[in-house]
């Protein structure tokens, strides 16, 4: 499935079902060694799969839902599939704030792994057109069109763990670093 988001359209598949996780990594072509981002309707609703720390709580209260991935440690009992965190133990965790998106994911029993909709060579689509061209190789996908996503870059990635910028993007370094300095 396609689905909005406020940066870019993700490519979402049940993120605990290892044959859904496989399929995604097929349709973009991406290699196993990448981790995928799992969205979540609430950082509430991913506590069932990592652990989130004061720091991460902090860091949802001012930025999500939102372009923000938070770097979180999987739990040992987590029912996300391992292929999600590509041989690490630790999981992106993302709460979009795009309105289709949470609708979509609050309907669900279950979080998406959803990285962008896009073969890993070819730019992140902001339209549903994009993504569609991007994949058109994959007739099953199902593509919710919401219209341009308004930010049109990838999320800001924050390892919690370690307190570390991954990835600048909507959210800058300045922003983060006051969140990390009350921890």
């Amino acid at each position: 499935m396609v689905f909005p988001t406020e940066t870019v359209y993700g490519l979402g598949g049940n993120a605990c079902d290892d044959h859904a996780v496989t399929q995604i990594f097929s349709y973009k072509g991406r290699p196993h060694t990448k981790a995928l981002g799992v969205c979540y309707a609430s950082l509430d609703d991913a506590r069932v799969d990592v652990e989130v720390n004061e720091l991460a709580y902090a860091l949802a209260k001012k930025f999500l839902p939102g372009p923000l991935t938070l770097i979180l440690k999987r739990l040992s009992d987590s029912r996300l599939s391992a292929l999600c965190s590509a041989g690490k133990e630790t999981v992106g965790v993302r709460i979009p704030s795009n309105e289709t998106a949470l609708k979509l994911l609050a309907m669900l029993s279950f979080p998406l792994a959803a990285p962008s909709a896009n073969k890993s060579t070819s730019p992140s689509p902001v339209t549903a057109a994009q993504a569609s061209e991007s994949l058109k190789d994959n007739e099953d996908l199902v593509v919710l069109d919401d219209g341009a996503c308004p930010i049109g870059i990838e999320s800001t990635i924050v390892d919690v763990l370690n307190k570390k910028i991954i990835r600048l993007s909507a959210i800058k370094e300045d922003e983060i670093n006051s969140v990390f300095q009350e921890y």
